[in-house]
């Protein structure tokens, strides 16, 4: 008793179908393997960096501060063509008897309308 050629190709035709089936079920389980390897990863990376960013972001807004706490904004001071903000602000300051050398003064601008 053997198989017909039906039988043969209805035979084919369900072993191909139950290896792609397989085939299917293997290569998502590759998958997914790969992307919680790759998750895990990437938040092993994240902790590792997250320290010392939070340094740098503490180191940045310590500057900041620091820079702005030496400053000094003065309102209006009268504008004038092809001034020096610095030899303004000092006999401006000292008619107030408030001293400020030229040395002190790291710079000095116009930082426009509030």
């Amino acid at each position: 008793m053997g198989f017909t050629r039906e039988n043969r190709a209805e035979i084919r035709d369900i072993v191909r179908d139950v290896l792609m089936k397989l085939l299917d079920v293997h290569l998502d389980r590759i998958a997914d393997k790969v992307m919680e390897k790759i998750k895990t990863s990437i938040e092993e990376n994240m902790k590792q960096h997250e320290n010392p960013l939070k340094k740098l972001k503490n180191k940045i807004d310590l500057l900041e501060h620091s820079n702005k706490s030496r400053n000094l904004i003065i309102f209006r001071v009268p504008e004038s063509q092809g001034e020096k903000v610095e030899e303004k602000i000092i006999p401006m300051c000292s008619d107030k008897n408030i001293i400020i050398k030229n040395e002190g003064i790291i710079s000095c601008y116009r930082v426009g309308k509030s």
